[in-house]
């Protein structure tokens, strides 16, 4: 059995906005409707910012 070895880039958020106007990277579209409430999303984004 191999040993797997990973490792971890870190990007900023300004990096990752560029590759995506760039086109260089996409998000994928949603699978679901979106259901969340710009509240829950404010505080996802705010959870992760922490």
């Amino acid at each position: 059995m191999t040993d797997k070895r990973y490792s971890v880039d870190h990007a900023n958020i300004g990096n990752i906005l560029g590759w995506i106007r760039s086109g260089e990277i996409g998000l994928p579209e949603m699978q679901r409707p979106f259901v969340w409430k710009p509240k829950q999303v404010r505080d996802l984004i705010d959870s992760l910012y922490h």
